[in-house]
């Protein structure tokens, strides 16, 4: 997707120092943004609200920028029953988001995915990377799953790293556009399903919302930066062997080496090499050839179902 897919119909021209804002900026709960999600999860009709997380890099960096701040407000913002918690509706990890948080969250509650961009340890939604099958089940998870009223968070770096697949699923993107007063700008995404071949998307101005700073010594905030810490690092948060001492099946080992090869860049008969891949009891040619096998299953039972 090219730069301009992803612009406002209604930010200036690039002579100028800031995208455009209209009005004063409004606190989340007096936001259109606040009515909105209002409207599709805590009354009427079932429904879920995904909400999109960036910063502009031209106007802020793309780290350090409020992204989790921001996530960690609207949580708390927009968790319905009871006191948000970062430790059960906090995750960087995809494959977490899709196999334990969604099954193990309730009604009302608000699930946060950050740095979905990827990390070393997780590919997630890049689309560098993308038909990885995290990514394919994080698509069939948020399609799946939108009549359970809770709110969908995803931070990203930009959205140019995202496959646009992801967009007919979004409901409302906050771009960061001034990190200091924190200050983002609210847009409608809206994908062309007129034409089946063209996957631009516009994203009309729709208010700018301002939030608080997180308060010192928060406990959840501290779970969140703790989190992003170990996926840059490498560390694996979610243990596709469910139980510790629990041998995985060939089938989920053949998935773990694909994202170790991924990660890594490696080749598959290098994969049991790697510092991760002790749990590893295959060689990385037959992984890879499971792993043929499942996709091509997969393949077959949508055919199938079509």
């Amino acid at each position: 997707m090219t730069q301009s897919t992803m612009t406002s119909q209604s930010q200036n021209s690039s002579s100028s120092r800031q995208p455009r804002r209209i009005g004063r900026p409004r606190s989340i709960i007096e936001s259109e943004l606040y009515h909105r999600w209002y409207d599709h999860v805590p009354s009427g009709p079932s429904n879920d609200y995904v909400i999109a997380i960036t910063a502009h890099p031209g106007y802020t960096s793309t780290s350090g920028t409020g992204k989790t701040t921001l996530a960690w407000n609207l949580a708390h913002t927009f968790n319905i029953y009871g006191e948000w918690s970062a430790e059960e509706l906090y995750t960087v990890d995809l494959d977490y988001l899709n196999n334990e948080m969604y099954q193990q969250s309730d009604q009302g509650d608000v699930l946060v995915g950050d740095e979905m961009q990827g990390t070393l340890a997780n590919p997630n939604f890049n689309k560098k990377r993308f038909m990885t099958s995290e990514a394919l089940e994080g698509y069939a998870a948020i399609a799946g799953n939108r009549k359970n009223r809770q709110t969908i968070i995803l931070v990203f770096q930009t959205l140019k790293q995202v496959n646009a697949d992801l967009f007919d699923f979004v409901d409302s993107w906050l771009l960061i556009v001034n990190d200091k007063q924190f200050m983002a700008n609210h847009y409608d995404v809206v994908p062309n399903v007129f034409d089946l071949n063209d996957r631009s998307v516009t994203t009309p101005y729709i208010e700018t919302i301002t939030w608080d700073d997180v308060p010192d010594g928060d406990d959840n905030y501290r779970v969140m930066e703790q989190k992003k810490d170990q996926a840059n690092r490498g560390e694996q948060e979610y243990d596709e062997g469910e139980e510790e001492g629990q041998q995985m099946s060939k089938e989920q080992q053949a998935h773990y080496a694909k994202r170790i090869r991924e990660a890594e860049d490696c080749a598959w008969k290098n994969v049991p090499e790697h510092d991760d891949a002790d749990v590893l009891t295959y060689s990385g040619d037959y992984l890879r050839r499971i792993y043929k096998d499942v996709a091509e299953r997969g393949d077959n039972r949508k055919r199938a179902e079509e």
